[in-house]
């Protein structure tokens, strides 16, 4: 080869001229490294050797690996060879103190007793927390003397291009970043052949069949259970606990880095109180900045428990786009910014959150729904004028009646509901009036029939509006047949509905609030929409007796519908500590059970709650006079006479007491 081709692979290799010195006594000593006996020269020689073969050299020989014969790197040493990295490991291979296997030594316990690198890695004991994510775990390697865990080592911090956080992430030399959780939602999906679920992919059989994390994994018997799992972790003492085991362990707690409680930390050293503050925080502030105004939507959001409000936050993006919209304006958050913002279930959440911690005030979110719903609704007519009618027999009948109902009490959802089936019918016949080029004050009896004969249940829908119209002069005289009522089917038998009663009483698998409902729908004639909006307020207890307020008299409750009641008014006064206390609290903070919900629960237990009430009511009604009936059950007084004619009687009562002396 050409001296100056030599010259450069030399100082390729050995830059400094002193290390030049070395290789050039090395190889006067000993020529034969260059021909096959490299493994027991320096380093540098095989470095030596592959940069000469670069550059067109022949007749120079790799070495292979002394103790295994492969021709493979030889980056490691033993008993002076250079070897492979396998020898080098088969060498240093000890049983291990956990798992019993022969692996290399890569760490030891405090007594002294060898571990392998899985055993190591599993070991809570020699855990530490990273310096870069907060979370303690085994630390891979040490930056500028600051700990650093496997996954900050290997993936360094940047902004994911799906979620948009500042977290380790992939692919980092791209315009797409991809932080490790949102890598594990792409991963690909198949349905495992251990467990038979659609799941991500995690491992594979020796055929390429696809398998879930939990049917990949060695499993092992778990030290604390006895269950054959997967193992998560190996505890101070060396048991080997399985995930559920382990997440209960002591040793699982760690004090938080900023309040001190020893919990189950979330992240960066902070236990779930803490990081739910730090994220909220971090999604209400602008440039590092919070406004004063926002302050207390974050106290309102703060006094969930932290897991709720991390899971609330994570859960979907659209929450944290609802959030940061009013955090980025100007002025206080209101019902009508609220209003404002999509999507209306996450607003919805959000403002029952707000007005539990009370950043907002409270209003008839039933009645502040129909308004906007009914805004949408009637500019679906197509004529002008007859939207114009539209819009003022909403705003000056039905929603008069309603503001002036929610004045005692709020407006429930079946009202809502009747609202919104009254007003879809009449916008209905609006627009097929004008299909049919009629204008609404032209309408005529014939018309209105021929549109009723398709659909003969829409009649008492519009016979409201119609009513209203004719007598205000929008339209002509109008009439609707209305079906005659008939409560045959209606009612159920009354030994039916004492074995309901017998059934709740003694089936120990129904709950207690299906129980207290169902009794009162069954006995006391209440309708769902008062159960639900129940409160302490409503319930007077003593030693003795329970006394709950469904009319302007209390009833008193008979046994053992008074014990359900007793158990419903200690959890409320346990768990609410401000606002209402529900006896039948929802799903969300500061609200009540819905009454579609709880129609659902008591129709599996083979209620039907209408005709439970209806059935009562008939009965009730029979047997007392019609002003006790309004005074105890908080039933109108014409409807507790329509009742009492129902039932066969008549008003003789109130003419017998106008005779008593």
């Amino acid at each position: 080869m050409p001296e100056q081709t030599v010259a450069e692979a030399v100082r390729a290799v050995a830059p400094a001229t002193a290390r030049q010195r070395k290789l050039l006594w090395t190889l006067e000593d000993r020529p034969d490294l260059l021909t096959g006996h490299g493994a027991r020269g320096p380093v540098k020689v095989l470095h030596l050797i592959a940069a000469l073969q670069e550059r067109g050299a022949v007749n120079l020989v790799v070495p292979a690996c002394p103790y295994c014969g492969r021709n493979v790197p030889l980056p490691r040493t033993r008993d002076g060879l250079r070897c492979c990295a396998e020898c080098r490991s088969a060498a240093r291979a000890e049983p291990c103190a956990w798992c019993g296997r022969d692996r290399p030594v890569m760490g030891r316990t405090h007594d002294g007793l060898p571990l392998c690198h899985a055993c190591r890695h599993h070991n809570p004991v020699v855990h530490q927390i990273c310096a870069q994510c907060g979370e303690r775990r085994y630390i891979q390697a040490r930056k500028s003397g600051r700990p650093l865990c496997e996954r900050c080592h290997r993936y360094p911090t940047a902004t994911c291009s799906d979620c948009g956080e500042q977290r380790p992430c992939l692919h980092i030399s791209t315009d797409a970043p991809l932080c490790v959780p949102c890598t594990r939602k792409r991963r690909p999906r198949a349905i495992c052949v251990g467990c038979h679920r659609d799941n991500m992919v995690s491992y594979r059989t020796a055929d390429g069949e696809p398998l879930c994390s939990s049917c990949g994994a060695a499993h092992r018997p778990c030290a604390q259970c006895g269950r054959t799992l997967r193992i998560q972790a190996i505890a101070p003492n060396g048991d080997e606990l399985c995930p559920t085991c382990w997440r209960h362990h002591p040793a699982r707690k760690r004090p938080c880095s900023e309040c001190g409680t020893a919990t189950h930390l979330h992240h960066y050293g902070l236990c779930p109180d803490c990081a739910a503050r730090a994220r909220l925080q971090d999604v209400l502030s602008v440039q590092g900045r919070m406004r004063p105004s926002i302050e207390p939507v974050f106290k309102a959001l703060s006094r969930q428990p932290g897991t709720n409000l991390l899971y609330w936050l994570n859960r979907r993006p659209a929450r944290l786009t609802v959030l940061r919209t009013p955090a980025a304006g100007s002025g206080p958050i209101t019902h009508d910014t609220l209003d404002g913002l999509r999507p209306a279930k996450v607003v919805d959440n959000l403002r029952m959150h707000l007005v539990a911690g009370g950043a907002l005030p409270a209003r008839d979110e039933q009645l502040a729904g129909l308004e906007r719903w009914l805004a949408t609704r009637t500019a679906q007519v197509r004529d002008p004028e007859s939207r114009k009618v539209l819009q003022a027999y909403i705003t000056w009948h039905l929603l008069r009646r309603l503001r002036r109902f929610s004045r005692r009490r709020p407006v429930s959802q079946a009202q809502a509901h009747g609202v919104r089936a009254y007003v879809t019918q009449s916008v209905r016949l609006l627009n097929w009036l004008h299909t049919q080029d009629v204008a609404l004050s032209t309408c005529t009896q014939d018309l209105l029939d021929a549109w009723l004969d398709d659909y003969p249940a829409r009649g008492p829908r519009v016979h409201g509006f119609l009513a209203w119209t004719s007598r205000h002069g929008h339209t002509r005289q109008l009439t609707v047949e209305l079906p005659a009522p008939t409560f045959t089917g209606q009612l159920i038998a009354q030994d039916t509905r004492w074995q309901l009663v017998n059934r709740l009483i003694h089936d120990d698998t129904f709950l207690v609030p299906d129980k207290a409902a169902g009794l009162l729908a069954l006995l006391f004639a209440q309708d769902l929409s008062r159960i639900v909006a129940l409160t302490t307020e409503h319930v007077e207890i003593t030693p003795s007796t329970v006394l709950i307020r469904l009319g302007q008299v209390p009833a008193q409750m008979p046994p053992p519908l008074d014990d359900y009641i007793r158990t419903l008014h200690t959890q409320a006064t346990a768990t609410n500590t401000a606002g209402e206390r529900w006896l039948l609290p929802g799903r969300f903070p500061a609200q009540h059970l819905s009454r579609s919900q709880l129609v659902r629960r008591l129709r599996a237990l083979g209620i039907r709650p209408r005709m439970a009430r209806n059935t009562a009511l008939a009965e009730l009604a029979s047997e007392l006079p019609a002003v006790m009936v309004s005074r105890l059950l908080g039933v109108h007084q014409n409807t507790a006479d329509s009742w009492k004619r129902i039932g066969g009687q008549d008003n003789a009562y109130a003419a017998e007491v106008a005779s008593r002396p």
